[in-house]
């Protein structure tokens, strides 16, 4: 029997050149993919210690940049990706440049990993509206490139340089922690999160500031990325890199979810309550002994509408919702029960100092609103409705009362506050006893 041995030529790769091919493969001898692995088709350690950083930073980057793009308003998001693009950039410019360039890309890493460490306590800073202290920022700036140029000036001092950057990385994110735990109270969890990742990334800088004086040994003709202090570093930096990402990705989903849940019981125009945000208000503050309610609508509001358009309506919709904020306080609710019409609701508020309250919102917005720029603009004007509800008396019955309320103030002249008759007065009386009639 015969055997037969088929000879197949090995295949050849279209639009390949050798000079492509050495490219390709001078690339990966910087990352330790030489000859002694290249046939093996296999990657040492040192080749996944170089990629694993940069390829996480740079995805968490591009994960941050697709957030961005869907909330372009929180600018911090895209600071964030820029911030771990940096850090990519750092890990990579430590593996790029090897032999007489080896000291260049410490410093090239050194400068653009500090700088990104930074960039993110500032991201960070400017999502929770904090006043970062810029003069201590500023300080350790200068002692970091003091710090770098030492080590590049005397490279047999780069123990102290990188004592100096891992302190100066942990000064920074301590300093940030502790202005967020000084906002405990106010944050929520996803936030305290947030803040317990970034005391946590902090306080892992002593001990690989004391792992730089035991563990930074490596031959004299070896990169410093041989060694076991620049592996212990890889290490630590990706899992807090992950740590630290994941806790901001919770705050991004939490702040969306708190804008969904807002918008849901809030006016999306105004920013107060509307009718479902009012109900639940309402039900989480039980009966109490005494309930003010103040109904209010703007004067003559589709005129305004029809002779300076729908833009301008909803500015004065707007205004008039500051307006009543701004007398109401915090401890009252105010509603947009639909389209020009709202609702406050004081409660344990005596009846003088209710009446007072919405006669000085009538004046408020008599005063600070107008409609129209072009120099023949009308002031604004709005009726107001007021019934005093007794213990147990359902909302609904106090709401009818303040709506009779304000139709009176509308038709006995408008821009008036006029206050309903008590609960048990007779039924003569009720369109005059108990009138408080304000021209403002």
């Amino acid at each position: 029997m015969r055997t037969i041995v088929e000879h197949r030529p090995t295949p050849v790769l279209p639009h390949t050149d050798a000079n492509g091919l050495r490219v390709v493969y001078s690339f990966f001898e910087h990352f330790g993919y030489g000859e002694e692995t290249r046939g093996s088709g296999r990657m040492n350690a040192n080749t996944y210690l170089a990629l694993i950083n940069p390829l996480m930073a740079l995805i968490l980057s591009a994960a941050f940049l697709i957030m961005w793009f869907l909330r372009r308003r929180d600018r911090y998001v895209l600071v964030l990706s820029f911030s771990y693009a940096m850090c990519a950039a750092a890990f990579l410019a430590r593996y790029w440049f090897n032999g007489s360039a080896a000291e260049f890309g410490t410093f090239v890493s050194n400068v653009l990993f500090t700088s990104g460490m930074a960039v993110v306590c500032y991201a960070i800073a400017a999502r929770y509206r904090l006043a970062m202290p810029h003069a201590v920022f500023v300080g350790i700036g200068v002692v970091c490139v003091l710090a770098i140029a030492l080590g590049a000036i005397w490279p047999e001092l780069s123990i102290v340089r990188a004592m100096i950057l891992n302190l100066a990385c942990g000064v920074m994110l301590g300093v940030l922690g502790v202005m967020l735990v000084c906002r405990w109270n106010r944050l929520y969890w996803w936030d305290r999160l947030v803040a317990f990742s970034v005391l946590l990334a902090a306080l892992h800088f002593p001990p690989r500031i004391y792992l730089s004086l035991h563990t930074y040994i490596a031959p004299a003709d070896a990169p410093m990325f041989e060694t076991t202090f620049w592996a212990l570093l890889s290490v630590s930096v990706a899992l807090f890199s992950v740590l630290f990402a994941l806790s901001l990705f919770a705050a991004i989903v939490g702040d969306m979810m708190v804008e969904l849940r807002a918008s849901v019981v809030s006016d999306p125009l105004t920013g107060v309550a509307n009718r479902r945000g009012l109900e639940e208000k309402l039900s989480s503050r039980g009966k109490p002994a005494e309930r003010a309610v103040i109904m209010a609508d703007i004067d003559r509001f589709k005129s305004i509408n029809d002779r300076y358009g729908h833009a301008v309506g909803d500015e004065v919709l707007v205004a008039f919702a500051r307006c009543l904020e701004e007398v109401a306080g915090e401890a009252h609710i105010v509603a947009r029960m639909g389209g020009e019409e709202f609702m406050v609701v004081a409660d344990n508020l005596p009846v003088p100092a209710a009446r007072m309250m919405a006669e000085t919102m009538c004046r408020h917005v008599g005063q600070s609103i107008s409609a129209g720029d072009d120099g023949h603009g009308v002031s604004v004007t709005a009726s107001f409705g007021l019934a005093i509800g007794v213990a147990d008396e359902p909302i609904e019955a106090i709401m009818h009362r303040a709506d009779m309320a304000l139709y009176r103030a509308k038709d006995t002249g408008r821009n008036r506050v006029e206050t309903a008759t008590a609960l048990n007065a007779p039924e003569d009386a009720d369109d005059r006893v108990g009138v408080a009639g304000t021209a403002a």
